[in-house]
């Protein structure tokens, strides 16, 4: 459920920035603070979160190289979908 909260904030602020770090760091901050009090083993932690990271940069990325258009919002909510319900 939180993913979907700090997915909105995120993409909310991309589209203030229109940059990829900043909602990447958004996102992934909360990810992080609550795996650290999962009871897997930190080796788990050490090798999702940093593919999720580049996976949620690649997403705002891509929403940067196509900000209009039908491309866009298949952007958008597809990687949305991905994000949420994949990773």
């Amino acid at each position: 459920m939180f993913k979907i909260l700090f997915l909105v904030a995120a993409v909310q602020l991309f589209f203030v920035l229109r940059e990829p770090k900043a909602p990447t760091i958004l996102f992934m901050l909360p990810i992080v603070f609550f795996s650290l009090f999962e009871t897997e083993e930190i080796i788990v932690n050490l090798i999702y979160i940093p593919i999720m990271s580049a996976l949620v940069y690649g997403y705002f990325w891509l929403l940067t190289r196509y900000e209009t258009g039908l491309e866009s919002w298949s952007i958008l909510l597809s990687g949305a979908l991905a994000i949420i319900f994949i990773l």
